[in-house]
């Protein structure tokens, strides 16, 4: 396996805040009725706005915190072989 260089994760940063971008994007056009399009009301977008953001914490932090528990038991299921 090939060590990490700077080149190589600042791509991937950058397409892994692009695909956030997108899904992010895609979850606040999606209503609670079926309805998919811009909220036309700022009170809706603020509202969506919250909960995706909360979600992308959480759901960062409980990655950050199965990497950190592998790392410390040294998982064998982390390993790529």
């Amino acid at each position: 396996m090939k060590p990490w260089t700077l080149q190589r994760l600042l791509i991937t940063l950058l397409l892994s805040m692009l695909l956030w971008g997108i899904l992010a994007a895609v979850c606040l056009m999606l209503g609670s009725t079926g309805t998919f399009g811009w909220p036309g009301d700022r009170f809706v977008l603020a509202e969506r706005w919250k909960v995706v953001l909360m979600a992308s914490i959480v759901g960062a932090a409980l990655a950050s915190a199965g990497v950190v528990y592998q790392a410390l038991l040294r998982n064998p299921l982390a390993e790529p072989y």
